[in-house]
């Protein structure tokens, strides 16, 4: 189910002209927390996004552990095909 989430998700990005050259997207990420009302969501590697307020309305219905593409300004859930529209307030952190 979710190879066949990702797949339309690729191929939504593809018909809408998103192509590598213009964008730049991380897979594989996940959400380890969020604040309640879907503001801030905080990924696995410890990177914190900043949601537009327009969007928290589907940030605040994601689930801890959703699979999280990563495209510019943009989260895309995959488990729930929702994209919100975020801004990165910290940067990742490797140990």
């Amino acid at each position: 189910m979710r190879q066949f989430k990702l797949i339309t998700i690729l191929l939504f990005m593809f018909l809408n002209g998103i192509s590598n050259s213009q964008t730049d997207c991380e897979s594989g990420h996940w959400i380890k927390s969020k604040s309640k009302d879907g503001s801030i969501i905080i990924l696995e590697d410890k990177s914190v996004w900043q949601v537009e307020s327009v969007d928290t309305i589907d940030s605040k219905l994601w689930l801890r552990l959703d699979e999280i593409i990563v495209c510019d300004y943009k989260l895309i859930n995959v488990d729930n095909d929702t994209t919100v529209e975020a801004k990165q307030i910290k940067s990742r952190r490797y140990y």
